[in-house]
């Protein structure tokens, strides 16, 4: 019965865990001195709210007196040590009380003196990175990935932190390691939206994932899941297909508003309230390297040039002895990174410099490096621009368009239409055909989104009618 919870909580699916729960609660009925399904159901609940559509604060509350009974029961339990400190990790999160991360960290320690396991590495991983400590919280995920190195669960988590510290591009490689060890795993389409650009056929993937999979959005059982999939409507303008979504979602992450905003904002050309977003949220948030990512381009686009390359040195504080320029070393992983700071010194009139980075960037992009190659076709249509040469960045333009690019909402908040590297194209007569000719592809995909969810819709309702 307990191996049946087990087996479930770890599919971190709405429907696998409250399976979970019923597994375990039914083996505390017939044995309810049974440490491990407390620690069992104590998993399962904290996890309603990250993989379910629990409260927070209900979810952790749910949980704490089970994993306080397993302790009391066995404390020397290193996975009931841990699964407190995972909880008290999600309860100083969501109260702001730091010493409960202290008390998390301390119990995180003591069961891996125990028992050296990587669901612990994991967990403690998330709770340094909520610290800001995210180099420590890469070094332990790998040890995770060490002792099951067949787990494509942890490749997963992996790639989302290397995302969040601006390693896009390993990011992207090591999720595909991850795919490799398990390709069919139902939540494909929102973990690979977690880490991957959009394009047209995984827009229309997840449209099919939403098609197939009713029970997970009827009710948006799955705040995170539904958040992703709103994005990814977004991104193409299926307003309508989000909006559904968007009136079952309860409660919505502060994150997912802030993005919210940010689009909105853009969609009104208010790039300095965009500017004003990002920094509250900072102050309000560990500063990852992918929150000053964004800044920069918030900076950026508000026409502040000197704070977007001062906040590129905090990124990179390597770059700050480089002269020329062109010693900088370019990377898959921080390229996106170097086109804006090179940007950023050309708008500040250090033209020189900036041409010689620019042109540094455009070697390396042709050389297949980067894993997105619809993101690199893209990306030398912007060095192109800032280089001047228009007719060579049409051509890198139509190229990306052909092979699939489109707007991605999980990763930035501005359309092709107003693309602040993209400048000097704008008002050019081949970038506003190529533009319109865009802006069908997205429509034709909005369409095809609307007769999908359409029929969710109305098969909803159908069986809500029948059931009622």
């Amino acid at each position: 019965m307990v191996f049946n919870g087990q087996y479930h909580w770890r599919q971190r699916t709405p429907h696998a865990l409250n399976k979970a729960v019923d597994y375990f609660q039914h083996s505390l009925k017939l044995e309810p001195s049974y440490a491990p399904a407390h620690i069992g159901l104590a998993i399962s609940y904290a996890f309603l709210h990250t993989f379910g559509s629990w409260e927070e604060l209900d979810a952790i509350e749910a949980a704490l007196p089970h994993i306080n009974t397993a302790l009391a029961l066995n404390p020397s339990s290193p996975l009931a040590l841990a699964t407190q400190a995972m909880i008290l990790s999600d309860k100083a999160k969501a109260t702001r009380d730091s010493s409960l991360y202290r008390q998390a960290e301390a119990l995180f320690v003591r069961s891996l003196s125990l028992e050296s396991n990587a669901t612990t590495y994991l967990w403690y991983s998330i709770l340094l990175t909520r610290l800001g400590r995210q180099q420590q919280a890469i070094e332990y995920l790998q040890q995770a990935i060490t002792l099951n190195p067949l787990s494509s669960s942890l490749k997963r988590s992996l790639s989302h932190l290397l995302k969040s510290m601006a390693q896009l591009d390993t990011a992207q490689t090591v999720y595909q390691q991850a795919i490799e060890l398990e390709n069919d795993t139902a939540m494909h389409p929102f973990q690979s939206a977690k880490v991957n650009r959009h394009t047209p056929t995984s827009i229309l993937a997840m449209a099919d994932w939403h098609t197939a999979t009713t029970a997970l959005f009827t009710n948006c059982s799955s705040i995170e899941v539904c958040e992703q999939q709103v994005l990814a409507y977004l991104s193409v303008g299926a307003n309508k297909a989000a909006e559904q979504l968007l009136d079952k979602m309860r409660p919505i992450h502060g994150h997912f508003i802030h993005s919210m905003n940010l689009i909105e904002l853009s969609a009104r050309g208010k790039d300095e309230q965009v500017l004003l977003n990002i920094q509250q949220r900072i102050a309000r948030i560990p500063y990852t390297q992918e929150a000053q990512l964004e800044l920069a381009n918030a900076q950026f686009r508000a026409a502040r040039f000197s704070s977007a390359k001062s906040t590129l040195l905090k990124l990179h504080p390597q770059w700050r002895n480089k002269s020329p320029l062109a010693h900088i070393e370019i990377t898959a992983d921080n390229y996106p990174a170097v086109i804006l700071f090179a940007a950023s010194t050309l708008y500040l009139n250090d033209t020189k410099n900036a041409e010689i980075l620019l042109n540094k960037v455009h070697t390396f992009l042709q050389q297949g490096h980067v894993f997105d190659n619809i993101q690199t076709q893209f990306s030398l249509a912007q060095v192109a621009s800032m280089l001047g040469n228009t007719q060579q960045a049409l051509h890198y333009l139509s190229s990306a368009l052909e092979m699939g690019w489109i707007e991605s909402f999980n990763m930035q908040w501005w359309t092709l239409q107003n693309d602040h590297l993209l400048q000097a194209l704008h008002e050019t007569p081949k970038f506003k055909v190529l533009l319109t000719q865009h802006n069908k592809q997205r429509k034709i995909l909005r369409e095809d989104i609307r007769s999908k969810v359409l029929k969710v819709s109305t098969l909803s309702s159908y069986f809500y009618k029948t059931l009622h």
